[in-house]
């Protein structure tokens, strides 16, 4: 976000699940005053119920298996 005109990637009606990913990550840390991992795992586990589990890289490759794969040039 540089400019005053800039509008955020994900629509704003998903920012305040995106919480739950942050205080995921955050409770995750190693850390004597913020560690626990089952505060973690909760919000972890209520970001995946919004958003749904993460596609690892064997989904995508096999999804995009079938694509043609093209390569454009372009002269300078």
């Amino acid at each position: 976000m540089a400019g005053d005109g800039d509008e955020p990637e994900i629509n704003s009606i998903h920012h305040r699940n995106l919480v739950y990913w942050a205080l995921a990550e955050a409770f995750s840390i190693p850390d004597a005053e913020t560690f626990d991992p089952q505060r973690s795992e909760s919000a972890r586990r209520r970001f995946e119920l919004y958003f749904g589990l993460p596609a690892d890289s064997d989904l995508r490759r096999i999804t995009r298996e079938d694509a043609p794969h093209l390569n454009r040039h372009f002269w300078i």
